[in-house]
């Protein structure tokens, strides 16, 4: 009876650790959740839970034999029936042979622990061991830091990045193989506590840096290059740098006092920390986080290329420049310091009284490129609406169906670049490889910014264009079509100069890629095929980099306004050009910005009025004449008729359907809207709509509709 009682506990035990394995097994298969989880921090997310995995092994395994014991000593069960044992201990007579035998192993072993225990010297291992022990933690470190951190960055923002994982994980494995590699023979060849010491610090850097970038980033500035005020971060700095201390002292502690102790926590922390973040790579890898618009983390995404930027039509063009930020509060100024700045834009009207359509640059940017904005049918803001914008007919198609060769040279279409390998002929899926010393320095440095202390981030602070810029250029190739675009006001400047404007050479670009194929329709000759151009350049937006005379400098020997000059004199070189070939005349060239003053606040409360400059195709003496200035109340809602009035199609869907030229100067009623911003993460919450009446560099003059959308992330 006994024994069938314990078969049948056992069998219930065996049961219930099934059950068990089975409820593990199919928590870690679960089904597809319908969300968005940004890839870096789903990357920490699965490394955290790999962590609790392997920890709560340890724990499961204790609990279990622990209760194992229990349910055994209650019902009597004897758990090591049928194991083999040691005889039993017996006693032996201390003055025989064996017991002087037995006395004297012992005491040789006794003195040779004391030995050991009694020296205050640390007892050097072999040198393979030091290493072993060295590339481990160099591993840890350099991997951490180098791969892990720059590689999940990337993952995160790849809707801002040229370039996508697959560019540049070879080089940043390659390089962090070689550093480890150094650095552990360099470790390796200290000995004695100094070894352990060096050690420790090691592993305490790279323990920091994973704490850090997982757990003590919150409120880290977005790298959208607005200036930072880091002394508001003065209770963070000293928390992080209080952790930072904690660490590295009770590294240290142990190195001196408890070497042995040290290194074994120290290969079980690097090895497992190895594991737990290769865990979150291979998933990234396996499992690429993509994007509704058809490219992913690992891929990347087609590109803008500079194909087709210093060529003009000998007849029909339609340039559109979009200077950043400028607004024209700024302008206003400059005609005043700077009247000769303006000299060059003969044939333009001045509109002083115009309003954008929405803030930020993406957002703007993609406005003016479709011609559409936020209807009130609309139910919420989007990425998803802004990629329905260029996807569905808009302005682009109908100036293509004109004739006319589209090239668009922005960073901000981020949402619209698959529509765009059809609808823009410098927009192609190309072959992006850079080297290894720009993308390691890139992307260590932006690493470096996520996983130092707040004290130290400063220093490492970057742009997240400046990355791009880097490593396209990088890339580069001498072929235009081959090279991807950048907001480089200085280098394109700098190549006007060089290279100089050009009249088509008539050769045929096919859009997209040469499988993807033309636009039906499209005009082949030079002379019959019009060039439209959407020029983007970093105007007055940060960082500020250059002068008046479009020099590069540090922001201490320039500011935004002379920045904003700079951009002017650049758009003036290109008209001067224009004039030279004989093609200004004729051309239909309009002046903006994507947006004017730029409020990160949950509510704007002053005015912004993006400057808009527009000359149209006209005889050699109006395209002479000097600017004249006007006051109609106008701005980017009438932009679209303009353009396509110039190359002659239907202005009726888009916009007011109205040419700037048509506006009367009387009362009218124009919107903007203006996103939300909240909180030191900068957290887009709403669109508002606001209805501007008179002029609008008077904030009297505007009022909220209270309409609004919420931005919902998709």
């Amino acid at each position: 009876m006994a024994k069938l009682r314990n078969m049948c506990v056992l069998a219930v035990l065996d049961l219930a650790f099934a059950c068990a394995l089975a409820l593990v097994v199919i928590m870690a298969c679960p089904r597809l959740a319908l969300a968005y989880v940004d890839p870096s921090i789903m990357t920490y997310t699965i490394q955290a839970l790999a962590g609790v995995a392997v920890a709560l092994s340890a724990v499961l395994g204790v609990a279990w034999r622990r209760m194992s014991k229990a349910i055994y000593r209650r019902f009597n069960i004897d758990e090591n029936a049928g194991k083999v044992k040691e005889g039993p201990v017996h006693r032996i007579d201390p003055d025989s042979a064996q017991g002087e035998h037995a006395r004297r192993k012992a005491d040789e072993l006794a003195a040779t622990k004391m030995a050991l225990v009694g020296s205050k010297r640390p007892q050097n291992q072999r040198w393979s061991f030091r290493f072993v022990l060295s590339l481990v933690a160099s591993i840890f470190l350099v991997y951490t830091i180098g791969v892990v951190a720059p590689l999940e960055m990337v993952a995160s923002s790849y809707e801002s990045l040229v370039f996508g994982v697959g560019n540049v994980w070879m080089p940043l494995a390659v390089f962090a193989l070689v550093v480890a590699l150094v650095l552990a023979v360099g470790i390796s060849l200290v000995r004695g506590r100094a070894f352990n010491v060096l050690l420790a610090v090691i592993v305490a850097l790279g323990l920091c840096m994973y704490i850090q970038g997982a757990f003590m980033n919150t409120g880290l500035p977005v790298a959208d290059g607005t200036p930072v005020n880091w002394g508001e971060f003065a209770p963070m700095m000293f928390l992080t740098g209080l952790v930072w201390l904690l660490v590295f002292v009770v590294a240290v502690f142990l190195a001196w006092r408890r070497g042995s102790l040290l290194k074994s926590c120290s290969v079980i922390v690097c090895v497992v920390l190895i594991v737990v973040q290769s865990i979150g790579l291979v998933t990234l890898f396996a499992n690429p986080q993509s994007s509704a618009d058809g490219y992913d983390v690992i891929s990347g995404k087609p590109l803008v290329t500079r194909d087709g930027l210093m060529e003009v039509s000998p007849e029909k063009n339609v340039v559109v420049f979009v200077l950043d930020t400028i607004d024209n509060e700024y302008m206003d100024k400059i005609a005043e310091d700077h009247p000769d700045a303006l000299a060059p834009f003969t044939g333009f009207t001045w509109f002083r009284n115009s309003t954008g359509n929405m803030i930020p640059s993406r957002y703007a940017v993609s406005s003016l490129l479709t011609g559409r904005t936020l209807s009130h049918d609309d139910p919420a803001f989007s990425n998803t609406l802004i990629r329905e914008w260029y996807a569905q007919e808009n302005m682009l198609d109908l100036i293509g169906e004109q004739g006319y060769e589209v090239d668009v040279y922005t960073t901000e279409a981020v949402n619209g670049l698959i529509p765009l390998l059809q609808k823009a002929d410098n927009v192609r899926r190309i072959d992006f490889q850079t080297s290894i010393p720009t993308a390691v320095s890139q992307l260590w440095k932006c690493a470096l910014y996520r996983d130092m202390p707040w004290i130290l981030k400063a220093p490492f602070w970057f742009y997240t264009g400046d990355v791009n810029t880097a490593i396209s250029f990088d890339a580069a190739s001498s072929d235009p079509a081959l090279t991807p675009y950048m907001n480089d006001d200085v280098a394109y400047y700098e190549g006007l100069r060089r290279e100089g404007l050009r009249i088509d050479s008539g050769e045929h670009r096919e859009k997209g890629s040469p499988d993807e194929g033309d636009k039906p329709g499209k005009a082949r000759k030079p002379e019959e095929r019009g060039k439209f151009k959407f020029i983007h350049m970093d105007g007055m937006h940060y960082p500020i980099t250059m002068n008046e005379k479009v020099q590069r400098v540090s922001e201490d020997d320039t500011d935004m306004y002379r920045q904003g000059v700079g951009s002017l004199r650049i758009v003036a070189e290109y008209l001067d050009q224009m004039k030279e070939l004989g093609v200004y005349d004729q051309a239909t060239i309009i002046i903006t910005a994507d947006h004017g003053k730029w409020y990160l606040s949950a509510d704007i409360d002053k005015p912004s009025s993006p400057i808009l400059l527009v000359k149209p195709a006209e005889t050699p003496r109006e395209a002479a004449a000097p600017l004249r200035v006007s006051d109609v109340p106008t701005g980017h809602i009438d932009m679209p008729a303009t353009l396509l009035e110039a190359v002659g199609a239907d202005t009726s869907g888009f916009g007011s359907g109205k040419s700037v030229f048509d506006i009367l100067p009387r009362p009218r009623t124009r919107h903007y809207d203006a996103t939300s911003v909240e909180g030191d993460d900068h957290v887009y919450t709403f669109v508002k709509e606001w209805a501007i009446t008179g002029d609008v560099r008077d904030f009297d003059n505007w009022e909220k509709t209270g309409r609004e959308w919420p931005i919902v992330s998709d």
